[in-house]
């Protein structure tokens, strides 16, 4: 794993390294040459853009390679070298068998247990996914004790089967710190202590934080940190989440600062999620952020995600959502033109690999492929909902006909082994699809929404993406000193 994250992290050529030199060695580049299947090539004003779809290296040729490229006439490639060097030229096309031996084996990794306190929520945000899905259905149930010690027996039963001594606990909704659930909150921070399932993260809206402060403080040592959702400044903020009538915009960001003061290792993070309505208001919200102090601050990171459906992935444009192809292009031009904008914020979304590779080719970390499957598949994630049953995901959670387990009868169902057994590479259409290594084989709750099977991939427009996401950095003069 050591050389295959040395071949593809960028601060060496290809075949400098050890893994790439001895493939080069062993198979040899001496024979007819051909292009590999995996490139994506895109025409800017007379040059051609080739990114190595498995690698993510890319190249730019001039007029006369291009011409040259068209023609297959390889050796005569002012950069043939580089080509060769950059696999996008091969002698056979055995690429991909690497890369699916080596970003194939699923480690004994920790899953994620997400805790739903309770199915009620404060506040009724138009795009939130659990007002449609299952939760905020105006049943206001709460986890009582004996319901949290079945959750605990059953997260301590999977780790015990799977091998597993960790796991993050994470606290979910509605919204899991309304006042009167303060008691089922300490009741399960305490749990967390007493089984070393700590640390815990707590996923709230923050409008009331500061009934849990004395909480807070109490479990400094079992929270590791807080995760906040922020839409825009307060105009911005307070449409988007149809709280106009009852303000929450100053009483988050009070609740933040006031955190960072009274605790000294819990961290915050600050989810800014992207839509319509707040896409063009972004960096004035950052530079709002930074004056806070909440915004470079060591303990808080701030990150974007974007509003989406993924159980109705074609139903979201009515709530608002901005097309996931034209996600990462507007965040972009947001790395470009504000100041406050920084590299490690182009995260987010279902086309997360996008900002991953940008920021590679930056020299700020490394991208590998994506054929392990999402976080609910590996390394697995465990939702523990109010009505007694287990879930594969957040964005299904309460749909009662997906569960995969019951924690109250302390069992799981067969359809657990179909998320922990979801291959990429056995999936019949990403088999064939030279953008396997971008998405992760598809959302599963997307193929349940749109196709009713875990199994019948719904298809991302990859090569949509691709293309807005590479005119918009062409167009900010991004290659230009590449350009030969």
């Amino acid at each position: 794993m050591k050389e295959w994250l040395a071949w593809i992290n960028g601060e060496t050529l290809l075949c400098r390294n050890s893994l790439c030199g001895r493939i080069i060695r062993e198979r040899g580049c001496v024979g007819m040459l051909m292009k590999t299947k995996y490139i994506y090539e895109k025409n800017l004003d007379g040059y051609l853009f080739l990114l190595n779809l498995l690698t993510f290296e890319y190249i730019l040729l001039n007029h006369d390679d291009v011409i040259t490229w068209k023609t297959e006439e390889f050796e005569k490639l002012s950069v043939s070298s580089i080509l060769k060097e950059k696999l996008f030229l091969v002698e056979k096309d055995y690429l991909f068998d690497i890369v699916q031996r080596k970003m194939t084996r699923k480690g004994n990794l920790g899953s994620n247990h997400n805790i739903f306190i309770t199915d009620e929520c404060n506040q009724k945000c138009p795009y939130c996914f659990e007002k449609e899905i299952g939760a905020l259905r105006k049943y206001n149930r709460v986890l009582n004790k004996f319901q949290v010690d079945k959750i605990f027996e059953m997260i301590l039963k999977l780790n015990k089967k799977y091998a597993r001594s960790d796991g993050k606990v994470i606290l979910f909704g509605g919204e899991p710190l309304l006042l009167k659930n303060k008691e089922i909150v300490r009741y399960i921070l305490e749990m967390s202590k007493q089984t070393n399932l700590a640390p815990v993260d707590i996923v709230t809206n923050g409008t009331t934080l500061q009934h849990f402060f004395d909480l807070i403080l109490q479990y400094e040592s079992t929270i590791n940190g807080i995760i906040v959702t922020i839409n825009g400044l307060k105009d911005v903020h307070e449409r988007m989440r149809g709280s106009e009538e009852n303000p929450s915009f100053n009483i988050i960001i009070k609740n933040l600062i006031t955190l960072l003061s009274i605790c000294k290792k819990i961290t915050i993070q600050v989810n800014v999620l992207v839509g319509q309505g707040n896409v063009h208001n972004l960096g004035a919200l950052l530079d709002y952020l930074r004056e806070k102090d909440l915004l470079g601050n060591a303990r808080v990171d701030v990150v974007f995600g974007r509003i989406q459906s993924r159980f109705h992935p074609d139903l979201g444009r009515e709530k608002g959502e901005l097309p996931y192809t034209d996600y990462y292009p507007n965040l972009l031009k947001l790395y470009f033109e504000v100041p406050n904008m920084k590299i490690e914020m182009l995260s987010g979304s279902e086309m997360d690999i996008l900002g991953r590779m940008f920021r590679f080719w930056n020299r700020e970390g490394y991208v590998v492929p994506a054929l392990n499957a999402c976080e609910a598949v590996y390394p697995g994630r465990y939702c523990y909902y109010v009505d007694g049953n287990i879930y594969p995901c957040t964005e299904i959670a309460g749909m009662s006909r997906y569960s995969i387990g019951n924690y109250i009868e302390g069992r799981m169902y067969k359809e657990e082994e179909k998320w922990r057994q979801y291959k990429v590479c056995q999936l019949a259409k990403c088999k064939e699809c030279k953008y396997i290594a971008f998405c992760n084989g598809a959302c599963p709750v997307s193929n349940l929404g749109m196709n009713g099977k875990i199994d019948d991939v719904y298809c991302l427009d990859i090569e949509e993406a691709l293309d807005k996401m590479i005119c918009t950095l062409y167009e900010k003069g991004y290659f230009k000193s590449e350009i030969i």
